[in-house]
């Protein structure tokens, strides 16, 4: 057995043809994780997450399967059993990628379906920045990247309010022709400023945008209450029609507290954690097990794995320390982040910690693991 295999799970049984199954059976552990059948030359034959380890792996081997084109006895051409527990699906997923890009780099798509992830992007760099939808992160630090969206649509939809509520312009082709500008249906509507016929100082329309980047990034409840106030003002001065339209741009803003934008961020200011069921254990001084809880915090797009806490250590979530960052390309832990964040039904506890003030996070993360539930499914 090789000292890389042996890095990458927790245990191995090594068996033979002639082995009962039962006694493979005994010998493997009875929770959800990792497995990863090998050859008698420690070569990878199959990595598979498993919702019961050793049901799976006595299933598999009493099974044919494919192996270079042609159907074989898994249990005659395994040599060792090796597997890893992971106890939830999200650190299912995240041991699962670490070890299929470890054990084949160079096929690592044939191993991990990762499913696309969208982003709402926006450069300041551009003479008229607009904001678009993305599949893919670019290195331009004049570039703001917001998500991840659970859908195209989710994200398409996140820029509408954005346009809507700040009279952004929706016909950018238009914009350095006035000539032609004057034919587009929102500036006849009266939902545009028309920046590009001046009835709009270009200054003021980037002050606009820098608005839209704010409310984009999750501070859109203070653009809402300083919006609030100027609609008192304007009707105290009887500018009844200006009230009329921040009131429209306040109920813009507002869609933005949908429960699908909740985990939006800008890429830099990303900070989530999720807290899920871990192992049980024996904690000194106690007679019985304990639930542990796996913890990852997710800063700027990167998975951090903290140490399992038991109920009653909630502190220690906020003071630890985060680690080295695991080698893998941003996008792919976005995805994975993405995969199990929008699931129908997801599982443990996801907060946005961009969002929440310290006691508000702590509060949660304490009726959590002092109570765990599985949330409702997700939209």
């Amino acid at each position: 057995m090789t000292e890389l295999l042996r890095s990458l799970f927790e245990s191995c049984v090594e068996i033979h043809p002639e082995d009962d199954i039962l006694k493979i059976f005994k010998a493997l552990p009875h929770c959800k994780g990792l497995l990863l059948f090998a050859d008698e030359s420690s070569r990878p034959i199959l990595l598979i997450i498993s919702a019961d380890i050793r049901r799976l792996a006595v299933n598999r081997l009493s099974e044919d399967a494919t192996v270079s084109g042609r159907r074989v006895k898994l249990k005659e051409i395994t040599r060792y059993i090796l597997c890893k527990c992971t106890y939830n699906d999200f650190a299912s997923a995240f041991e699962h990628y670490k070890a299929a890009k470890t054990l084949f780099p160079s096929r690592l798509a044939d191993h991990v379906n990762l499913p696309a992830i969208n982003f709402v992007k926006i450069s300041t760099a551009v003479k008229w920045p607009v904001f678009t939808v993305t599949n893919d992160l670019g290195r331009d630090s004049k570039t703001k990247y917001f998500g991840p969206f659970q859908s195209r649509k989710s994200a398409s939809d996140f820029i509408d309010i954005l346009e809507n509520a700040f009279a952004l312009c929706k016909k950018y082709c238009l914009i350095d022709d006035p000539q032609k500008a004057t034919s587009c249906p929102y500036y006849q509507m009266g939902t545009c400023k028309a920046p590009c016929l001046g009835k709009l100082s270009k200054d003021l329309y980037l002050e606009q945008i820098n608005d839209a980047v704010a409310a984009a990034s999750g501070d859109w409840a203070r653009l809402v209450t300083k919006l609030q106030s100027n609609m008192k003002g304007c009707a105290a001065q009887m500018q009844f029609e200006e009230a009329h339209l921040i009131k429209k741009q306040i109920e813009y803003l507002s869609e933005l507290s949908k429960p699908e934008f909740d985990f939006i961020s800008e890429l830099s200011q990303m900070n989530l954690l999720h807290l899920d069921i871990g192992p049980k254990t024996k904690l000194p001084g106690k007679k019985t097990k304990d639930q542990l809880f796996m913890p990852f915090v997710v800063r700027a797009g990167v998975i951090y794995k903290l140490p399992d806490i038991a109920a009653g250590q909630t502190s220690e979530i906020v003071s630890a320390h985060l680690g080295p960052a695991p080698d893998i390309e941003l996008l792919h832990q976005l995805s994975l982040v993405s995969y199990t964040l929008y699931r129908h039904s997801r599982s443990g506890l996801w907060l946005n910690l961009a969002r929440l003030s310290q006691s508000e996070a702590l509060e949660k993360i304490t009726g959590y693991l002092t109570s765990p539930k599985p949330p409702p499914a997700q939209p």
